[in-house]
């Protein structure tokens, strides 16, 4: 299955640690979405990545190939079974194909604007950067 990231998961390094086995895919963008900062993250210190609609968006990440098993260590990360995030099913398009390609990802189950730490800004455009990603934080 692909999982589409674009929060600090960008980082191949943290998602490697997270998931031994994932790979790297390629570069995708969602339209017709935004990227916000959204309620307290007590791993971070602060707000955390979501995606919102919004016409006309658009945000660019990494598609990775993952298994069952894998996606279900994501699903503890990222809070599932607190509540915090849930899992959806979006198309994006390969940037390198131009294809649009099923994925998961993850999306803060409410929205609540919030700021996010410098070290949590920092891991997101890192990891932009490691993927050739042109990214501007909110």
């Amino acid at each position: 299955m692909y999982y589409f990231a674009y929060g600090s998961n960008l980082s191949t390094k943290q998602m490697i640690r997270r998931c031994p086995h994932a790979r790297v895919v390629g570069k995708a963008r969602l339209s017709n979405y935004t990227l916000a900062f959204s309620g307290f993250s007590p791993r971070w210190q602060g707000g955390v990545a979501t995606i919102i609609p919004q016409p006309g968006a658009e945000v660019l990440g990494v598609v990775y190939a993952l298994d069952q098993h894998c996606l279900e260590q994501l699903d503890g990360f990222e809070g599932v079974h607190l509540g915090h995030y849930y899992r959806q099913t979006i198309l994006v398009t390969r940037t390198d194909t131009g294809t649009e390609q099923a994925t998961i990802t993850y999306i803060r189950s409410s929205y609540a604007a919030s700021r996010p730490t410098t070290a949590y800004r920092t891991t997101i455009l890192e990891g932009a950067r490691e993927h050739g990603l042109a990214i501007t934080l909110p």
